[in-house]
């Protein structure tokens, strides 16, 4: 049996539909090339065939890296912050622990338990981010980002441009120690 073009066009479509969603649902962003070979019978209309399926399908969504790579997930499964948290994890760690901190103390205010980053989103190994939190130590552009640690000697981080040290102090072991001993 013969497929007509139109055929493999719409058994392509679905394939790269499928799959977008299919990594969502698995905590993942998918890149651009691993979606560009499942269409290699359509290399010159690849472009095409990616803004169209973003249009037909109001759950797909693009992210443009650093580099200009895009990575696709499927709104169905996946929140924009947390595809955001996944491609920055991608790109830069340092700075992902950075614009976490800088945000969570200007929006909440709040400080952030350094443990989180080891738990998903962020899923990252403890030397990876001990190894990331002495590098913002020593980098100027993040003099900001400040660590305390609590009466269980559990730390945390700041931003001191949107939290004063006493206060994310007085944060931190309310969060750690305060919270659970006051039901």
């Amino acid at each position: 049996m013969n497929m007509k073009p139109s055929d493999r066009h719409e058994d392509t479509d679905e394939k790269i539909v499928a799959r977008i969603r299919q990594c969502s649902e698995e905590g993942l962003l998918v890149a651009e090339q691993e979606l560009r070979e499942s269409a290699a019978d359509q290399p010159e209309s690849f472009e095409f065939l990616l803004e169209n399926l973003l249009e037909r399908h109001d759950d797909l969504q693009a992210l443009t890296a650093r580099d200009g790579t895009r990575r696709y997930y499927s709104s169905r499964c996946m929140s924009g912050a947390y595809a955001l948290i996944l491609l920055h994890k991608e790109e830069d760690p340092l700075q992902l622990i950075a614009a976490v901190v800088r945000q969570n103390s200007r929006d909440y205010p709040r400080p952030v338990p350094l443990d989180i980053f080891g738990v998903e989103p962020f899923g990252m190994a403890a030397d990876e981010v001990s190894d990331c939190i002495q590098k913002l130590a020593a980098d100027k552009a993040h003099a900001d980002i400040l660590v305390i640690e609590t009466a269980t000697s559990r730390k945390f981080l700041y931003s001191a441009q949107y939290l004063e040290p006493a206060h994310a102090a007085l944060l931190a072991e309310w969060y750690d120690v305060g919270q659970a001993n006051n039901p």
